[in-house]
């Protein structure tokens, strides 16, 4: 931050020859000056620009008014005694001098101190404002003390005073304005900090005074002597600026300072080239000494543009290097097989022949497919593509009657993404002769046709005694890319309850069954298509007598155990399987949902994971034979955990029920003992050490809270217990509150696979202290270690970007206090109530964590619009001096009682709730006494 002034006029004197018609012409000595810069207000042309190590140090010459000749200029005026007018020698003369360093000088000087009622008047030229509300004056002066006189009435002075005059132009004459007062406005009495007497050195004093608001379009100055023996050696009038600067990629405009000393003047600012705004408004204060205060909002460098070195700038990346996205990264050189020959570029092209998917983000790697021929066994030439994946492995079917059930193998080649995924396209084929077409839209096929990860389809309304062949292809981002068609395995199967059995040969020769079966004894070819994966398909005809029943249905299926996200099942087998039990399959659904999901089990137990935390769920299994798919089981409903800790069956927490019961009674038994020795060895601070020892018997596998100041490094406890946020996925909208170091904002959360959701934004401001950002980020570690909806859910954080920003969701009607106010006997009792069941539940879950908030009032109760209310507030924003004696905020937490502090916390909140009155001069004691 620079800050600086400019000068508007400066006359410092010194000897010299140059006179014209007796109006001596000032010359100036400038001195170095520790100012930014300084710049005429008049003509540049008249201002000698000074030899200095600070830019732009101009100054301009000054004329005092003298004796009026044949110019127009005004002159230092004596106003005329009632007596008479007096004699030259009373007004103010224009001599030579000397400076402290004995250099020749040349001053405006007056000594009638012999004669009473002195009143002599001294005035500048015209002075144009430009624009400024508030100038400053520099003297230098000398002042001969009365005391070293002698024989002098008692009429001698040691002081002058300054006045100032405004006017629309330049128009004063010798008679006006009036030599008085008023219209002059006085800006001070200067009185000298050194006077000297007769056997002494003129010691030469320096004053700075400021006046304003100035409103016109110049000003005169004015010294009134009323008997002093002074010199005026020199006058400057400049006044002070904040120089234009750049922060956070913002520009901000030179700015004069305000009309008060305490002013703050916000200047707007506007983002540097190839930056865009991130946080609004942009604005910076300019204070009354012209330094820029702490800057509100910032930008950032636009896709294809870097940082300076500075940090001043955007530049665009050079050749042979890319930014995608926009904020405060640096470019990165092009990936793989891609290249730009432009600057500022926000992605690398591919080179010819290589390919990247149109949902690859820009810094993936280019692939291509080498034109290398593969001859197969059925004389095709195939191009297999490096990115392109080969055709599925091992196709497996099973015919139920009319449904059809298909898996198969992952390709040998993948084609080096992880972006594979497959396609089923249905076929019927009428007669031998005729080409196949695509199925009906009435042919399902779960879970669904293309871009499945599954490696099984269920294909089912297939039309009996009828033949159709599959494909299965495998696909991946950049396929396509690829001129051909996707790479596949083809089966063709007859709803007639055939059989399909499996060789993994790599020829297409009939083989004879190895082993006897029942009802056929030969195979024949099922007519493999294209098998590029070199994959033969044989079917069997089985004589349907022989397995007259698919299994029967699954008896029960019961859960073993459940977590947030996996259920654990078991079940008995069909009472009557009609054979061999090949596989199980589990299908399950949420409760109300039309998507269903399917896995398969080779036991009587299954654990289905990826599933949604507290969801219910509705569970079906069936058996499969050589016959295919018997009936499902009847449905049955199981819900996850809200929590990671599994529900144990009883037979699995009998043991921990017995050890649990046991290791409590020690802790009792142990307790009381520690109780009844610390109370016959000290009764006052047993309370303490009792704390600290209850402390240490906390009951392992419960989730208790752990304090992020524990933590060496605050980022470490923000990156355990948060999640962390890319920017590009938030949208700041507006501020809604702000305090002295922070504010918070509506904003928009935008999350891959998650739909838009409003949510509150909290930031720090810049200018923010290492102890301001170490509890901001300690606040965020707090949040993310609690899971209850009445306590406010920490959405995320964002602190690998500035600001850092806490995000957690919405409340619309805000903080509980105001929100009673508004709405005061607008509420039922029922509706009341249900918001106190609502805290009550998050203390005692906060009480459960062993977490202690020590702030709990209705101001830090949020409400949503559902009424539902949410504890806040977790980052002990009320900060009290290190001296202050307050054990509320000063004291250790595991040095106080918890308890007593929550208990008398809720009593004041249900007292404040009761009452509805939020914080209306009620206080603390008058509510705990009511309730």
């Amino acid at each position: 931050m620079l800050h600086g002034y400019e000068d508007i006029v400066r006359g410092d004197h010194t000897a010299g020859p140059d006179h014209t018609d007796g109006v001596p012409f000032i010359k100036d000595t400038w001195e170095r000056l520790s100012f930014s810069s300084a710049v005429c207000l008049r003509d540049p042309n008249l201002c000698p620009q000074a030899q200095s190590t600070a830019p732009h140090q101009v100054y301009r010459q000054v004329f005092l008014h003298s004796k009026p000749k044949k110019r127009a200029r005004p002159a230092p005026v004596s106003l005329p005694q009632t007596s008479g007018t007096r004699s030259a020698s009373e007004l103010w003369e224009e001599v030579s001098g000397y400076d402290d360093s004995m250099s020749p000088i040349r001053t405006y000087q007056v000594c009638n101190v012999r004669q009473p009622n002195q009143n002599n008047w001294l005035r500048t030229d015209f002075i144009p404002r430009r624009g400024v509300l508030r100038v400053y004056v520099e003297l230098k002066f000398s002042v001969r003390d009365c005391a070293s006189i002698p024989n002098i009435p008692g009429s001698c002075k040691e002081t002058f005073n300054l006045f100032y005059y405004e006017s629309e132009g330049d128009m004063a004459t010798d008679s006006s304005p009036l030599w008085r007062e008023n219209p002059y406005v006085k800006v001070d009495t200067i009185a000298p900090d050194e006077s000297f007497s007769l056997l002494e050195a003129g010691r030469i004093n320096t004053k700075v005074r400021s006046f304003g608001p100035l409103s016109k379009a110049g000003f005169y100055l004015a010294f009134q002597d009323l008997g002093a023996c002074m010199s005026l050696i020199s006058v400057r009038v400049f006044f002070k600026k904040c120089s234009t600067t750049i922060a956070n990629f913002a520009v901000f405009p030179e700015t004069a300072t305000g009309a008060e000393a305490t002013s703050l003047v916000i200047a707007p600012g506007a983002c540097v080239a190839n930056a865009m705004e991130v946080s609004v408004p942009l604005k910076l204060y300019c204070n009354g000494d012209g330094e820029w205060m702490v800057p509100v909002g910032s930008c950032t460098c636009v896709a294809g543009y870097e940082p300076s070195a500075d940090s001043t700038q955007c530049q665009a990346c050079i050749p042979g290097t890319f930014k995608s996205k926009f904020g405060e990264g640096t470019c990165a050189p092009c990936p793989a097989n891609s290249r730009t020959s432009s600057r500022g570029a926000n992605v690398c092209p591919c080179l010819n022949g290589f390919y990247r998917a149109d949902s690859d983000p820009p810094d993936s790697s280019c692939t291509t497919c080498p034109p290398s021929p593969v001859p197969t066994r059925v004389c095709l030439c195939v191009c297999f593509c490096a990115a392109i994946p080969s055709a599925p492995r091992n196709v497996i079917s099973s015919v139920n009657e009319t449904s059809l059930s298909l898996e198969w193998d992952e390709p040998k080649d993948t084609g080096g993404r992880g972006d594979l995924v497959y396609n089923v396209v249905c076929k019927k084929c009428l007669r031998d002769l005729s080409p196949c077409t695509r199925c009906d839209d009435n042919v399902d096929i779960a879970p669904r046709r293309l871009g499945m990860r599954q490696r099984k389809v269920v294909v089912r309304n297939l039309q009996a005694h009828t033949r159709y062949s599959f494909e299965v292809q495998a696909v991946n981002g950049v396929s396509g890319k690829n001129p051909s068609s996707p790479n596949y395995s083809t089966v063709n199967i007859t709803t007639n309850q055939a059989v399909l059995g499996i060789n993994r040969g790599s020829n297409t020769e009939s083989k004879q069954c190895g082993g006897k079966l029942i009802g056929s004894d030969s195979w024949t070819n099922a007519g493999l298509q294209l098998g590029v994966s070199g994959t033969v398909l044989r079917t069997r005809q089985i004589n349907s007598a022989l397995y007259p029943h698919s299994p029967s249905a699954v008896p029960t299926v019961h859960l073993m155990r459940s977590t947030a996200d996996t259920l654990s099942l078991s079940w008995l087998p069909p009472e009557k399987p009609n054979g061999v039990i090949l596989d199980y399959e589990i299908k399950y659904q949420e409760r109300g949902q039309a998507m269903a999901h399917t896995v398969t089990s080779q036991h009587s137990s299954a654990k289905v994971e990826g599933l949604r935390a507290a969801t219910p769920y509705v569970v079906q299994v069936r058996a499969r034979t050589v016959a295919g798919y018997g009936r499902y089981s009847n449905p049955m409903d199981f819900s996850t955990n809200l929590h990671s800790d599994p529900q144990k069956s009883v037979q699995d927490q009998l043991p921990l029920i017995i050890g649990s019961a046991s290791a409590g009674l020690v802790v009792v038994v142990a307790l009381v003992v520690i109780a009844v020795v610390c109370l016959k060895k000290q009764r006052s601070g047993s309370e303490l050490e009792y704390t600290e020892k209850l402390q240490q018997y906390i009951s392992p596998g419960v989730k208790v809270y752990i304090d992020p100041f524990t933590y060496e490094d605050p980022n470490d406890a923000v990156h355990e217990f948060a999640k962390e946020i890319d920017i590009s996925c938030v949208k700041i909208e507006e501020v809604i509150g702000a305090g002295e170091f922070g504010e918070v904002c509506r904003g928009r959360l935008k999350q891959a696979g998650r739909r838009e959701m409003v949510v509150a934004i909290k930031t720090l401001k810049a200018g923010y202290t290492e102890r301001q950002r170490r509890d901001f980020l300690a606040e965020a570690s707090i949040m993310g270690q609690f899971d209850h909806p009445n306590v406010i859910r920490l959405e995320g954080v964002l602190t690998r970007s500035c600001p850092v920003l806490i995000i957690t969701e919405f409340m619309e009607n805000g903080a509980l206090d105001s929100f009673l106010r508004l709405n005061d006997g607008r509420f039922t009792m029922t509706q009341l109530v249900g918001m106190l069941r609502g805290i009550a539940a998050g203390m005692k879950y906060l009480s459960d964590m062993n977490y202690v908030h020590r702030d709990l009032a209705a101001r830090n109760i949020l409400v949503n619009s559902n009424l539902v209310c949410k504890v806040s507030d977790f980052g002990l924003s009320r900060f009290l001096d290190d001296t202050s004696a307050d054990p509320t905020y000063t004291s250790s937490l595991r040095h106080r009682r918890r308890g007593g502090e929550q208990v008398f916390q809720m009593v004041w909140l249900f007292g404040a709730l009761k009452e509805k009155r939020g914080s209306r001069n009620v206080t603390n004691v008058a509510i705990l006494v009511a309730n």
